[in-house]
């Protein structure tokens, strides 16, 4: 069985709400703190090839949000977002007391984005800038219940065992939509997202749990844009469905929301070109960062 390389340093585990511990990893860097906050079913070593290009300008850190790599999830502990929320605050209290000063700057994918927006909303001012790629910020009433069922679904069916790491890799890298991953993102994505079990390899996010975030996805954030001052790029893909087709909307009931679309992305754009995303995300970090 192959194993995985030997991160630089191990994740710290902080103390969440619920009974829940997070997993903090810091890949280290010079400059202003960012926190990277991963999207449903991935972990914050998915980020690894964008903050191993922003390095030598910020300093990055990445959360696993719970139940997601390494953090745990007590059995019978309520998937609601407003959890999600918490852990990012846990995170960013911790590296404002090792660091001296709390990261100004954050960027989101997905449920990640809305983790995001979910905590200025409770902790208004956190951020003073971020970055968010197609966060899930749904009207409550028309949010996509058919969509939403039919990722739960297929969560829940998710092969969870492979005979190893190299074999998970081989296996997401031909079909989709993980085979349009930078070989790098797909190799960080496995390494980090499975553990060691007789005979093979298991990820750590279950199916299931993947399922339950998307069962709970209802956030209610989306009534509250017009709370969050904070300066917010949304980037979108080119998919015509799904949370690309409200990132316009989104822009425009933020007081300060800037928009960027790339056509030739998908819902996955942060895996599949990070060099690119490692580029949007320093040109509108870097013009709005602490200097």
């Amino acid at each position: 069985m192959t194993n995985p390389p030997t991160a630089q340093r191990g994740p710290v585990m902080l103390g969440s709400s619920d009974g829940v511990d997070i997993a903090l990893h810091h890949s280290g860097g010079s400059g202003p703190s960012v926190i990277f906050c991963h999207a449903t079913g991935f972990h914050g070593r998915t980020w690894d090839p964008i903050t191993e290009a922003l390095g030598d300008r910020y300093d990055c850190w990445a959360i696993d949000f719970r139940g997601h790599g390494d953090s745990t999830l007590p059995e019978g502990t309520p998937l609601v977002w407003t959890g999600m929320s918490h852990d990012l605050g846990v995170a960013v209290d911790h590296i404002a007391q090792s660091t001296g000063q709390a990261p100004s700057l954050a960027v989101g994918h997905s449920m990640g984005g809305a983790a995001i927006a979910m905590t200025e909303l409770e902790r208004p001012g956190t951020f003073s800038t971020v970055f968010l790629f197609e966060p899930i910020l749904f009207p409550a009433l028309t949010e996509n219940m058919e969509r939403r069922g039919s990722l739960s679904e297929g969560a829940r069916r998710r092969r969870d065992v492979f005979e190893s790491f190299d074999a998970a890799y081989e296996r997401y890298a031909s079909r989709p939509p993980l085979n349009n991953f930078d070989p790098r993102a797909l190799r960080a994505y496995v390494d980090h997202g499975f553990r060691p079990i007789e005979g093979g390899v298991k990820l750590k996010c279950a199916g299931s749990t993947e399922a339950d975030v998307f069962d709970n996805s209802d956030n209610r954030a989306y009534e509250r844009l017009a709370d969050i001052p904070t300066v917010t790029m949304i980037a979108v893909g080119g998919d015509d469905a799904g949370p690309a087709t409200i990132g316009p909307d989104i822009t425009e009931r933020l007081p300060n929301g800037v928009f960027h679309v790339d056509e030739s992305l998908s819902h996955f754009g942060p895996m599949e070109e990070p060099d690119l995303f490692a580029d949007l995300i320093d040109r509108h970090l870097s013009s709005r960062s602490p200097s």
